[in-house]
């Protein structure tokens, strides 16, 4: 999985700026979803991502999955991702 060609992104102090240049449309995300897109650009598949988080924060590695499918399904809604 990874970010479409068509997308830009501009980092700022709380995150990022994602936008779609084919639709216009604009999405602000956190460092956290920052971070989950960082991933995605360097072509990590959703296990590497939640691993990789679970041992960055030390959290409970299923509360981590739920939360980066969730962020990852909101990306695909959006038409920002493909497979």
């Amino acid at each position: 999985m990874e970010l479409k060609k068509r997308i830009k992104l501009k980092e700022e102090k709380f995150g990022v700026v994602v936008f779609d240049t084919e639709t216009e449309k604009v999405f602000v995300t956190n460092n956290i979803g920052k971070e989950i897109i960082e991933k995605l650009k360097e072509g990590k598949n959703l296990n590497q991502i939640v691993d990789e988080l679970v041992k960055e924060y030390e959290e409970d590695s299923e509360q981590i999955r739920k939360d980066v499918n969730e962020f990852i399904e909101q990306l695909k809604k959006m038409d920002l991702v493909k497979e």
